[in-house]
């Protein structure tokens, strides 16, 4: 039996002072992980099966933040020597607008860093809601791409409890959708769900029932 917070502990000890990526990252990069843990496996194993993904997230960032401050010490070289020479008695400090095209060099790096852990985050999220509408509760692909594109994912949002949303909304579609029909068509089936001509009328319905 594989326990998230066990892992979750594993993964960081495995990191150990070399971590870069944050402890969010870590623990949503899991939650999409978990979802494979095999029954015959225990934490420790599960943990070793997986570090070597949480371990390239880690040295990705590494490498990015290194690449940008190699990148502006290249585009900003050092004073020549006698220039340098003339200044020993002077305390070294950097140059402030050298300095604060750095800083501002690392600030743009960070916010890089995090755009792409809430895409991750979102996609992470918009898979695993997919999965759920399709597999655990049957519903249609086609719809259930629909309302994922119509009702956005938020990052703090329960996937849970969005999928159980996503059920009732489905259900009160269908009986939206044929409660202006006969029960049965003429060939004694249901009158199949147009997506694209009822979207709108769903999105309606579901606002008027909040």
């Amino acid at each position: 039996m594989v326990t998230k917070e066990e892992v979750f502990k594993n993964l960081k000890a495995k990191l150990g002072n070399n971590q870069k990526i944050s402890d969010r990252t870590i623990n949503e990069t899991l939650d999409t992980l978990i979802v494979g843990a095999l029954e015959t496996e225990d934490d420790s194993t599960f943990s070793d099966r997986i570090f070597p993904v949480i371990d390239t997230l880690n040295r990705n960032l590494i490498k990015d933040n290194s690449d940008a401050i190699n990148d502006y010490i290249a585009k900003n070289p050092p004073a020549n020597k006698r220039e340098e020479q003339n200044k020993q008695t002077q305390p070294k400090t950097p140059e402030p607008q050298g300095f604060e095209e750095l800083q501002r060099t690392l600030l743009e790096l960070s916010q890089k860093v995090e755009r792409q852990e809430k895409m991750e985050t979102l996609n992470s999220k918009k898979r695993e809601l997919r999965e759920l509408l399709t597999k655990t509760h049957k519903i249609d692909e086609k719809w259930s791409d629909e309302y994922i594109t119509m009702f956005p994912i938020q990052e703090n949002d329960d996937i849970t409890q969005l999928s159980t949303k996503a059920l009732e909304f489905y259900n009160l579609s269908i009986a939206s959708v044929n409660s202006d029909t006969s029960p049965l068509s003429p060939d004694g089936r249901k009158k199949p769900i147009d997506i694209n001509a009822d979207f709108s009328d769903i999105v309606k319905l579901k606002q008027e029932t909040n």
